[in-house]
């Protein structure tokens, strides 16, 4: 009774407010200790208030479990609110899975294939000299054997995308080796726009954000719809805010993603509840495909990073991302197994994962 009344009230006030969520998406539950021993074991982990600047938000089964603000959104304006979960951070290459998540969306409905090569969906004149044997599936898992010679975020267009792409020197066969790529990205998103007939930002706003519960999150080109009073700073670059986004077209798709602690909640309560995606698609974009650090028994999957981790209860498995951009750094933990999400959101004058790791091995205790 006491969550009907709480939800209730809760799709009122954000009709009043313009934010109601979209018929079917799912949310986060209310607030509520859901697991009081968890939540004392995380307060104990978190640092001091003078040592951290941002937003730190721990949740369980939905609901959040821990919520804490660190300092004014914008530190160099007096007259800026106070950090809550619901202040917009710039989340930097956690646009990543993001993306792979529209480009999913695309394969269910037969619009895309991870088998189709990249070449079908180049702009009209832009083509190799010969095929390069780059898949989809080589673009969302960073094995497409040519990372490191796309400047990144320098494309100004999509045939500037490809052509980049395509005129690379091949350092292996795609598929086979791993290295993170900021440009393959920047194609995926290319071809989704091919592929879905819509412009990214637009596809991304109304087909995957919206669905997903992320009612405050946006893209660099919807500045205008989104709330400046609630954009934080640009780390150390006082005046700058998450609004403010340098790049063009060369970051769509691998950065670029401004949304709230609170919206990355909405999404892993999506994941949870197969808003968009089925459980066998959500399980092959978590299934680890290649090993990129076996010191931390890390490998690359589908958009994500999978992790197996000791606890108490035996091996838990860690499905993540991080962001660095322009003067933020941000993490977002998830543990399906334990229906656990972590969300560290901070400045580039703080480390989010040294953040994330002390609350991480709390939590597993």
């Amino acid at each position: 009774m006491r969550h009907t009344v709480w939800t209730t009230l809760l799709v009122i006030v954000l009709g009043i407010a313009g934010l109601a969520p979209e018929p079917g998406t799912a949310q986060p539950a209310p607030p509520g200790d859901s697991d009081p021993g968890l939540r004392g074991r995380v307060e104990a982990a978190l640092p001091q208030r003078e040592a951290f600047w941002g937003m730190i938000l721990v949740a369980k089964d939905g609901r959040a479990v821990l919520s804490r603000g660190y300092g004014r959104e914008r530190p160099a304006d007096p007259d800026s609110g106070s950090v809550t979960d619901d202040s917009l951070f710039d989340l930097g290459s956690i646009a990543k899975p993001l993306t792979a998540t529209g480009a999913m969306l695309l394969v269910r409905e037969g619009k895309l294939s991870l088998d189709d090569p990249i070449e079908k969906f180049a702009p009209e004149g832009v083509r190799p000299k010969q095929p390069t044997g780059i898949l989809v599936r080589h673009l969302i898992s960073h094995t497409t054997g040519r990372a490191h010679a796309i400047r990144p975020y320098a494309e100004s267009d999509v045939g500037e995308a490809f052509r980049a792409l395509f005129d690379a020197q091949a350092e292996a066969e795609p598929g086979t080796q791993w290295s993170y790529h900021n440009g393959a990205y920047c194609v995926l998103a290319a071809i989704i726009e091919r592929a879905s007939g819509e412009p990214y930002d637009r596809f991304m706003r109304e087909r995957v954000m919206k669905p997903m519960g992320m009612a405050r999150s946006g893209l660099p080109s919807d500045k205008d719809e989104l709330d400046a009073a609630r954009a934080t700073q640009r780390g150390s670059r006082a005046g700058l805010t998450a609004l403010d986004h340098p790049w063009g077209w060369g970051a769509r798709g691998c950065t670029g993603l401004l949304a709230s602690a609170h919206d990355l909640l909405a999404w892993d309560a999506a994941i949870r509840a197969g808003t968009l995606l089925t459980p066998e698609v959500l399980a092959d974009m978590e299934r680890p495909l290649i090993s990129i650090d076996r010191e931390r028994r890390t490998s690359a999957a589908m958009g994500w990073f999978v992790t197996p981790l000791p606890s108490a209860d035996g091996e838990v498995i860690r499905v993540s991302h991080t962001g660095g951009t322009f003067g933020y750094r941000a993490e977002f933990r998830r543990y399906p197994q334990r229906g656990l999400v972590i969300v560290v959101l901070s400045g580039d004058r703080h480390d989010p994962r040294e953040v994330a790791d002390a609350l991480e091995k709390a939590a597993l205790k």
